[in-house]
């Protein structure tokens, strides 16, 4: 859902009362402006109707689709210079090591946090990881990571699997958020 249609009041009542309020302003306050307006929007019309070798609503399109045209190059050369430049880039920060683990995920969504697909590896042997959750006499939840190739066991962590999940995120969300990930991409790349 688009954030535009979350907020239908805003969008058809408070949008056209202030862009009213606005234009009332102007007319007011700037005597001339209507007339201005009017005198302007008359004026290119005019030019563009008027008889050359080309007719000028002609040349009006081109420049019209040129405009976007140019926008669309100048973009591509700036994303062409900032690929090129030895920056890290976030799409690249695709694992890194928390609590004695290994965790990957596809991508960073826009909110900094890992995408769903969050999960942990082996340090050893980069095998994906299974868990166990048991349930001590206080009632405490603790989960560890096991991996079923070469028998790592990470240390008992506080919490279900959610909870395990819910603290990876938070702590790849404030990497991203300090900057932190930056080293850790360069460390990836340079090995």
């Amino acid at each position: 859902m688009a954030d535009d249609d979350k907020h239908p009041i805003r969008n058809l009542i408070v949008f056209p009362v202030i862009a009213g309020v606005i234009l009332a302003a102007l007319l007011y306050f700037i005597p001339k402006f209507f007339a201005f307006t009017v005198n302007t929007i008359s004026t290119v019309w005019r030019y563009l109707l008027s008889k050359t070798l080309l007719p000028n609503s002609f040349l009006f399109l081109l420049v019209v689709l040129a405009v976007p045209t140019i926008v669309n190059l100048a973009k591509s050369l700036f994303r062409s210079r900032a690929l090129q430049s030895n920056e890290p880039n976030i799409s690249s920060y695709k694992t890194d090591n928390f609590l004695g683990t290994t965790w990957k995920w596809s991508y960073i969504t826009d909110r900094d946090m890992p995408t769903d697909d969050l999960w942990c590896f082996c340090p050893n042997c980069a095998n994906r990881l299974v868990y166990s959750t048991d349930i001590d006499v206080h009632m405490n939840k603790h989960t560890m990571f096991i991996c079923e190739n070469c028998g790592f066991k990470s240390a008992p962590l506080k919490g279900d699997r959610h909870d395990v999940f819910g603290m990876v995120a938070r702590a790849v969300e404030r990497k991203v958020t300090t900057g932190e990930w930056k080293s850790i991409v360069a460390k990836s790349d340079s090995n």
